[in-house]
């Protein structure tokens, strides 16, 4: 009897929780270590969020389309469920909506419960770590798209380390022996008897793979620079090494861009306005020139008829 007694008077936490959280003092009548599970086992549960107004009509939909066909996959049901959806009346939709309305205010009150239940430390504890797990989940995605986005601009790879053409030439050499392509994958084990193969290589061997990496990575640097620069011109400096950028004192901050773009509209302003005074000192110059060689030509032939008229 005693046993169950004190397993119940237990719950354990993440294996991720620091060394100073652990103890065995009574908190609420119960003994806490935290190094197990993301909640206690006797802790309340957060609510589940409740489906909106598609995810209900899917719910009620997906059986009727796999009986109605029978032979179909779970994507292709899907696909015909939002078909379905697509060309719901109005009217059923806004019923739809309003069924997912009320089952989430219903989710919003339960919450604030949860919340009260389950006290302002470990709300507190829960809450960083749904954070934590967005932020790793943002960066992971953030990776993958930045490496899609630069093998789509062909940005050069990086080349081998001497250990992977060691690798290579090993793997490369196996299948010339006759050995099946399934046997020569890198697997953990061969792997492992790849790497005391290269343990066992002497120094002289190792440096041919020293040299031949050395001169790929010099290529690699000529490439990357050629095409840091290519990035550059075509308005993509967001691709570039941020050293890069240091160096050529790119900013590629969202205020950086916005004061580049005024500054060279300010300067493309000031060039026109230097440019129209040029002219328009000309204009007046030219005018006051013209308005001078036309009095004179005036004076000119007046004279020259009042000396006509004496002569007479």
């Amino acid at each position: 009897m005693a046993r169950p007694m004190l397993a119940a008077s237990f719950y354990c936490r993440s294996l991720t929780a620091k060394l100073s959280d652990l103890s065995l003092l009574p908190r609420n009548g119960l003994f806490h270590c935290r190094y197990f599970t993301d909640q206690p086992s006797d802790a309340p549960r957060r609510p589940k969020r409740p489906a909106n107004a598609y995810f209900l009509f899917k719910k009620k939909m997906t059986p009727e389309v796999m009986k109605q066909y029978p032979e179909a996959s779970m994507i292709d049901a899907t696909r015909k469920v939002g078909e379905l959806y697509k060309q719901l009346p109005e009217e059923e939709k806004l019923e739809l909506k309003k069924e997912a309305d009320k089952l989430l205010d219903d989710y919003k009150q339960q919450v604030k419960y949860w919340e009260i239940d389950m006290g302002s430390n470990e709300l507190e504890e829960f809450k960083q770590d749904i954070k934590n797990k967005r932020d790793i989940k943002k960066k992971k995605i953030q990776k993958q798209t930045l490496k899609k986005i630069l093998k789509e601009n062909d940005k050069p790879q990086r080349p081998p380390t001497p250990y992977f053409l060691f690798l290579r030439d090993a793997r490369e050499m196996a299948l010339r022996s006759g050995k099946k392509p399934e046997t020569t994958a890198l697997s953990r084990e061969i792997i492992a008897e790849y790497a005391q193969k290269w343990k066992q290589l002497s120094e002289e061997e190792k440096q041919h793979y020293v040299k031949l990496s050395a001169k790929q990575y010099e290529d690699f640097q000529e490439k990357l620079s050629v095409w840091e620069k290519g990035m550059i011109e075509a308005g993509k400096e967001s691709l570039v090494r941020k050293k890069t950028r240091q160096e050529m004192k790119i900013d590629t901050t969202q205020e950086g861009q916005v004061k580049a773009k005024a500054k060279s509209t300010s300067s493309k302003g000031k060039v026109k306005v230097e440019t129209t005074g040029t002219k328009g000192i000309a204009n007046v110059g030219s005018t006051r020139t013209k308005s001078k060689t036309k009095v004179e030509s005036t004076k000119t032939k007046g004279k020259d008829k009042w000396e006509s008229s004496d002569d007479e």
